[in-house]
């Protein structure tokens, strides 16, 4: 009787030890995932590398988020401190904005002048001096912009492969954005087209072994409810987009809906909805605008 207590105790004690075990090797793979591995790409941002781990290759981030929220000036923001500050070769498709547009965009915002007021006089000495200064950095920064418009992931995949022979490398390559895209395949229903180009751009983000960001707009329905905080489930009223991203990134900002009085006001909040190696969490910014 006794030795049969023993045993079953002995039993537990090892079950014990086991599942203690396998709890420990998650918690340090999950520790491991957050953390930014050698060839992740930092998106310069810390307090959002500190939550996602940087961008990896052969992943897809999506940023989604409501017309006017700071998708595009977070994402040529991250492209400007990967290329200038990280000295990796990216490669930006905007198929709204035109490449000299969006230039003087990043000019403005890496010599934080606002947008409004570069083409206006007077600037003081010290202002004109970091225009020229960041305008120069741009010149020599390995940064690509392609603003050719309606682009196909098959011509995207061309075209960002190229640029990778070109320079040897590729760092990271952005699409600005989805909606804009053109579908290989014709079908009946957008949304359905919007979920193709997705799946598409996951695997060429795979081919290319190089991170991708891809901008979305969100759905219009989170404008007539009450808590205009966007949701996993607003980026897919457009299509089943969201599974095939490895993150998602929600943009929001408060005064866009609520400007008088704003509760954040000049506050971005970056939503991480969807992380599949890390933690999700929420990063609150100042506004990241020219």
């Amino acid at each position: 009787m006794q030795r049969r207590i023993f045993l079953q105790a002995a039993g537990i004690g090892a079950a014990l030890t086991t599942q203690a075990g396998r709890l420990f090797a998650i918690d340090e793979a999950a520790s491991a995932a957050a953390q930014p591995s050698s060839r992740a790409v930092a998106s310069g941002i810390a307090a959002l590398d500190d939550l996602t781990g940087g961008f990896r290759p052969s992943e897809l981030t999506l940023i989604a988020g409501r017309p006017a929220t700071g998708k595009t000036d977070l994402a040529q923001r991250i492209a400007q401190l990967v290329a200038i500050n990280g000295s990796r070769p990216v490669i930006y498709f905007s198929h709204e904005l035109p490449r000299d547009a969006l230039l003087e965009r990043m000019r403005a915002s890496n010599a934080n002048v606002g947008l409004h007021r570069t083409g206006a006089d007077p600037l003081s000495v010290v202002e004109r001096e970091r225009l020229r200064s960041a305008g120069r950095q741009l010149a020599q920064a390995p940064l690509h912009i392609d603003d050719t418009a309606a682009l196909s992931p098959k011509e995207i995949l061309e075209r960002a492969r190229r640029f990778k022979t070109d320079k040897g490398d590729l760092g990271l390559v952005i699409v600005d954005y989805l909606q804009l895209m053109q579908s290989a395949v014709p079908v009946q229903y957008r949304a359905d087209a919007l979920s193709a180009i997705a799946a598409d751009l996951k695997r060429l983000a795979t081919e290319l072994d190089a991170p991708m960001i891809l901008l979305a707009m969100l759905h219009r329905d989170l404008l007539y409810r009450a808590n205009k905080r966007p949701l996993l489930a607003d980026l897919n009223r457009s299509g089943a987009i969201e599974p095939h991203a490895d993150q998602v990134l929600l943009i929001d900002r408060d005064e866009r809906y609520h400007p008088d009085p704003a509760q954040d006001p000049g506050v971005i909040e970056i939503q991480v909805a969807k992380n599949r190696r890390g933690p999700t969490g929420t990063v609150r910014l100042p506004v990241l605008r020219a």
